[in-house]
C-alpha cells in the first residue's frame, strides 16, 4: 500500500513540478484557472448542502431559504452564485480546451490516452451541471427531469431498467430528487477523482509526443 502511494505521489509531483516552455504558460494558467474554479465548487457545494433538503416537498423552500435567509439573505445568495458561476465557468474552459485539442489534432496518436480522459471528463462537467439545475426542483427542473428520463427509457436494451431506478418509482418525486442528488455529491465526485487518478499515470501530452516522433525517425 505504502508502495502505490508513493509511485501515485511520484506521478502527481511530475506533473505539477516539471519545467515548462513560457509558450506553456497559458495553457498551465487555464489548467491552474480549472483547479481554482474546482477547489471554488467544493467549498461552495459542501456550504450548501448544509442547508439544502432533498425532498421534493421541500427543496424548493430550501433553496429559496438559502438565497434569502442564510446570513441575512447576501451570504446564502452569494454562495448559491459563486457556486453557479465556477460551474458554468468550468465547463467554458472545458469546451475551449476540448475545440482546442481537437482543432490541433491532437488526439491522434499517443494523444488518445489524453483526449478519451477529456472527453470523459467534459462528459462528466455536463452531468454535473445538469444535477445541479435540477436539483432546485422548480417547475423548469421537474419538467428537466422527466424529459431527460423518457429519453432514457426510449434507449434500447436497457433504457426501460435505467429509467425505473433513476425514476425510483412509477411518478418522479423524493426518490427521483434524491437519486440526482446522490450522483451529484457522491458519484460523479467519485468518478472524477478516478478519472484524476487515471490522468495523474499517464505521460505528459509533449513527452508522448516526442517519443512518437522518434519512433517514427
Amino acid at each position: 500500500m505504502a508502495r502505490h502511494q508513493h509511485t501515485f505521489q511520484q506521478a502527481l509531483r511530475r506533473r505539477l513540478y516539471r519545467p515548462y516552455p513560457v509558450s506553456r504558460s497559458r495553457i498551465q494558467a487555464f489548467r491552474w484557472l480549472a483547479g481554482i474554479l474546482l477547489g471554488i465548487l467544493v467549498v461552495t457545494g459542501i456550504m450548501l448542502s448544509f442547508y439544502y433538503q432533498p425532498n421534493s416537498e421541500t427543496a424548493y423552500e430550501s433553496v429559496k431559504y438559502i438565497m434569502r435567509d442564510v446570513g441575512h439573505g447576501w451570504s446564502g445568495w452569494l454562495c448559491r452564485g459563486i457556486h453557479s458561476w465556477a460551474s458554468h465557468a468550468l465547463l467554458a474552459i472545458g469546451v475551449f480546451q476540448f475545440l482546442k485539442v481537437f482543432l490541433n489534432g491532437r488526439y491522434r496518436g499517443r494523444g488518445r490516452s489524453h483526449w478519451r480522459i477529456g472527453l470523459l471528463s467534459l462528459a462528466l462537467m455536463f452531468a454535473f451541471a445538469f444535477t445541479g439545475d435540477l436539483l432546485a426542483w422548480d417547475d423548469v427542473a421537474l419538467w428537466s427531469a422527466d424529459l431527460s428520463l423518457d429519453w432514457i427509457e426510449a434507449l434500447p436494451v436497457l433504457g426501460h431498467a435505467v429509467s425505473s431506478i433513476l425514476r425510483g418509482g412509477a411518478e418522479t418525486g423524493t426518490t427521483t430528487l434524491q437519486n440526482f442528488y446522490g450522483f451529484h455529491v457522491l458519484l460523479l465526485p467519485a468518478i472524477g477523482v478516478a478519472l484524476a487518478w487515471l490522468w495523474s499515470w499517464l505521460p505528459p501530452w509533449d513527452v508522448a509526443r516526442r517519443d512518437e516522433e522518434g519512433n517514427l525517425r
